[in-house]
């Protein structure tokens, strides 16, 4: 396994991170009211999951273990591995729910869930970050 793969998209991952922070409003009224917030916003999560999908494949690739049947079940792999803990998996998981609701039901996008998402959750992208590379 190369290690810098992984390295490479925790660096991304964390990218999209810190520019969700950067465009995060005050309040979730502003939110509501910046279409451009929004959009920046929404990709930027759907970025970082993505790349916790990415990195999970990959690592999940040279382990011994069935290969997942969908997304959302690389997270628990990770976790009977002994590669993340049972609530970053969780957290994970979760997080691939709202992936498929922002790209597949944009107009039922609840601000007041993301609002609460990008305010308080985006630690767990790097929590996840920080398993991973306690890990190697």
């Amino acid at each position: 396994m190369n290690k810098d793969v992984i390295w490479s998209k925790i660096e991304l991952m964390k990218r999209f991170v810190n520019r969700i922070e950067k465009k995060t409003p005050e309040c979730v009224e502003d939110l509501i009211e910046d279409d451009e917030a929004q959009d920046i916003i929404l990709i930027n999560l759907e970025r970082s999951v993505q790349k916790c999908v990415e990195i999970a494949a990959y690592i999940l690739a040279d382990q011994d273990t069935p290969p997942p049947m969908s997304m959302s079940e690389s997270f628990p792999l990770l976790q009977i591995s002994g590669i993340i803990s049972q609530e970053i998996a969780e957290k994970m998981q979760k997080s691939i729910g709202f992936r498929k609701i922002a790209q597949l039901d944009y107009e039922s996008i609840n601000w007041h869930v993301v609002y609460s998402i990008i305010t308080c959750n985006l630690n767990d992208f790097r929590s996840y970050a920080r398993e991973i590379m306690q890990w190697f």
